[in-house]
Order: structure tokens, then sequence, then C-alpha cells
């Protein structure tokens, strides 16, 4: 395969510092379109070119254009939006060459519009996006590689008959999921017959559900990216899940910690392979690259590590992810970025990512994802991102600073909010406080600090 040049001479990069450098001197214009830029905090300082098209970047020259769009309308993403814009799609036509985009979320439409304007996607196809991020469809792959799953059903739910049917195979505590949705939506906990009538209108007659027996569990994940020259894996997170401080949803996951003891060292050695033999197989037989993250439950009863899912896209916790490996390397989103641009590059996957778990040794990075939990209309205006302080009672600003490792002690995090133009209703995500500490205990509940740091946060908003 001869490769595509972009814009070096070179037809291979040959090491990290070949990519840094590749990167360094970038000029094809990419544009990442999502509602908030912190998954990809810091890549500019990376990508030469390389610009946010969000509602919370105030360098971004496009915001008087983002301001007038109309975000509410029913059902159409933030990406359809703006590349539905006459006025933002002619600046992007003035780039030369032709430039790129990269998304959070997108769809068909999406696709579309690229193909509309002759705009190149940085993404997978989404029918292939689709396949993979189906909670039923990704079942039977993970399988047929030996990865453990917890047990479960693959049935449509008609009526209150059949949950006493799942309830007698798989337990009397049993956890549903539809095939598609994030965050712990569209996952319900049925531990009795009142759980089921809350959720009856949601459950029944919905086609197929993935119906599993609630375990005692600890959730991980791990970021990862499929390339040409084997997955790279980013360091194991736990995940930090259903939080009533945090999230309205039980099932839903809204903060993380990276440490050194995460998890035992033979569960840790099967989510690094597992995850490698998942990208791999990715890569080589479904036609996927780039980058996704795997969830993994363990279960606290038996010590027993299960494959939870996939999400075939950039994910909450990698912000953290690409935030550590810069400083050790380079962003995990820069392969992810080689892979869609065509251009060769070769590394030794298994030092590279040897590399990024040696980093990880006696050192702690955490971040709390705070979405509003209240019926009221909420506003950011009195938060400013950058480096906050914790004093007896309250939080205090100390300084601008846009990366987690700018904190300099475990009284600081690093704070990033919501913008304080948008109003955010309930169920919409405030913000981030991120910390170079723990926020959950050995028995996976929050610490007094984490505690008080969502109090104080929350006092401060409008």
């Amino acid at each position: 395969m001869i490769p595509k040049k972009i814009n070096s001479d070179k037809t291979a990069l040959n090491s990290v510092d070949d990519i840094i450098e590749y990167f360094r001197t970038n000029l094809v214009h990419i544009y990442y379109i999502s509602h908030t830029k912190i998954n990809l905090q810091n890549i500019h300082k990376r990508v030469n070119r390389f610009h946010y098209i969000s509602l919370d970047d105030d360098s971004c020259n496009r915001l008087e254009h983002l301001n007038n769009l109309n975000l509410h309308q029913p059902g159409c993403l933030f990406a359809n939006i703006v590349l539905a814009n006459k006025e933002l799609v002619k600046q992007f036509k003035s780039d030369q060459p032709s430039p790129n985009f990269v998304f959070l979320n997108y769809d068909f439409n999406t696709e579309k519009l690229l193909n509309k304007h002759q705009f190149k996607l940085l993404n997978p196809p989404f029918a292939l996006y689709q396949e993979l991020d189906s909670k039923i469809d990704i079942i039977n792959i993970v399988q047929k590689l030996g990865i453990p799953t917890i047990p479960c059903i693959i049935s449509e739910i008609k009526d209150n008959k059949d949950i006493e049917s799942f309830i007698e195979k798989l337990g009397t505590k049993i956890v549903i999921q539809s095939p598609f949705g994030s965050a712990g939506e569209g996952t319900y906990f049925i531990r009795n017959e009142k759980d089921y009538l809350k959720y009856r209108d949601e459950l029944t007659h919905k086609g197929p559900m993935k119906i599993m027996r609630e375990i005692n569990c600890k959730q991980y994940g791990i970021d990862a990216c499929s390339t040409r020259c084997g997955t790279i894996l980013g360091p194991i997170l736990t995940d930090l899940v259903g939080n009533k401080y945090l999230t309205n949803f039980e099932g839903g996951s809204c903060g993380n910690e990276i440490y050194d003891n995460v998890i035992d060292v033979n569960n840790k050695i099967k989510i690094l392979e597992y995850t490698k033999k998942i990208g791999n197989y990715l890569y080589t037989t479904k036609r996927f690259r780039g980058s996704f993250t795997v969830d993994y439950l363990l279960d606290r009863s038996n010590n027993q590590i299960y494959f939870g899912e996939i999400n075939p896209r950039i994910s909450s916790a990698g912000f953290l992810t690409n935030e550590i490996l810069d400083h050790c390397s380079i962003p995990l989103f820069l392969f992810h970025l080689l892979e869609f641009l065509d251009v060769e590059f070769k590394i030794d996957v298994d030092e590279f990512n040897l590399n990024t778990q040696k980093y990880i040794k006696n050192r702690c990075f955490s971040q709390l994802i705070i979405s509003n939990t209240s019926t009221q209309t909420l506003n950011t205006k009195n938060i400013k991102n950058g480096i906050w302080r914790m004093n007896d009672h309250s939080i205090t600003f100390l300084r601008n600073a846009d990366s987690i490792h700018d904190i300099n002690n475990d009284s600081e995090a690093f704070v990033f909010a919501r913008p304080s133009s948008q109003e955010l209703i309930d169920g919409d995500c405030i913000g981030r406080i991120a910390f170079k500490k723990r926020i959950m205990d050995d028995h996976y509940n929050l610490t007094v600090s984490a505690t008080r740091w969502i109090q104080f946060f929350k006092q401060l908003l409008v």
C-alpha cells in the first residue's frame, strides 16, 4: 500500500518523535465538533490546525455563528446543526486543503452532510459504529474471542410474565439494558415488582433487550486504539457509577480513577489481554480502526472479571487517558488521527503499552463528572475554568489553567465547567473536577474530600 502523503515527504513514521514532528507541522485543518471539547482537551497543542467547534471553546473564532444556531431542534445532533449552517460551511470550505472532521456523536445524516460538501470523516462508518455500539450484537463477538460475559438472555419483553421468567432463570435481581444508550441511560435495575412497574413503558414491546443477573460489581474501563501496528492501550480506570450527587441514572458513569494498584495483578493482565484481543479483532476482521473503550465488571463475590460493553468512540474517560499519555509519550488520540489520515507509521506496540503502565506507578489521577441532578435550571457564571483550592467551607479559584498537570498539591483541583451562556436543565452535564489523588476509598465509596468538592462546587451554581 502506498501511503497517502498529507504534509510530509516521509513514506513512514518510525518513532514517537516522528509522530510528534508530523503533527507539529500538519497542514490539514481538522475540526472536532462536539458540545464540549473536554474529551479532547489540549489536543490542539500537539496537532497544528486542530480546531474545536464547541460551545465551551473561548478561542473558537466561529462562536458568533455557534451562538446564533438553534440548538433545540428535536432529534437533531449538534454535529448536524453545525454542518447544516451555511455560514459555517462557507468558512470550512475556505480551508485549503479541504478540511477533515471528527465527532463524538454522529449519525447517517452527518455522513450525508459531509459527502454533500466533500468533507472527510475521521470516524468509522456510522453503520459499523452502530453495530459495535449495540450491547446485544457485541456479545457474540466477545464470546467467540473467549472473553467471559455475565450470563444473560437476549429477548423482547412483552409483560410481567417475561420478567418472572427471567428472574427464575437468572436470579431475583436482574439488570435490563436496551441495545443503545450511554452514561446509564437505557439501563434498568429490576429488584422487585415496583421497579418493573416504574420502567414498564420503557421496557415492554421495545424490541430485543439484554437481560443479566445483577452482580455485586465494581466497574472498570480502558481506552484503546485499533491500529495497523496493533492495539494501543491506555491505563486501566475505575468507573464511578450511579452516585446520586453526580447523575440521575443508577448505571450512569460519573467519574474515574487511575492509579498503580487499581486492580489485582491477575485481573489487570486479563483486562489488558482481553482489550488487545478485541482491538486486534476489530481491526483485522471488522475493519474498525481508531478510538474505542471497553468496560469491564468485577464480581466482588468471587473476583471474576467480565466483559461489560464496547463504546466505539472517544469516551468521557478520554480526557484523563489523553492527558496522562501526553506526559509519558503522546496522546492516545493521535493514533486515531494517524489511522484516518492514512499515514504509514511503525511503532513497537508492546513497548509503548508497557511504558504507559510503568508511568502510572506512584501516580494517581481522577475526575468527577457532574450533572444537574435537580429539577432547577442552573448556570455556571460563578465558576471559572482553572485551578481551584478547597478551604474549610468553600472552594476558591487560584489561577488560569487548562490541564490536570497544572495541579500542584492535594488541596488543588482542575475545574472545567460548561459556559455561563448556557442554561443547564435536569440531566445536563455541568462540568468536571480533576485531581491528582483518589476520589474513592477501597470500598468504592466517595472520599470525604471528593464529597466536599461536589458540595462546594454545586453551591456556586445559580
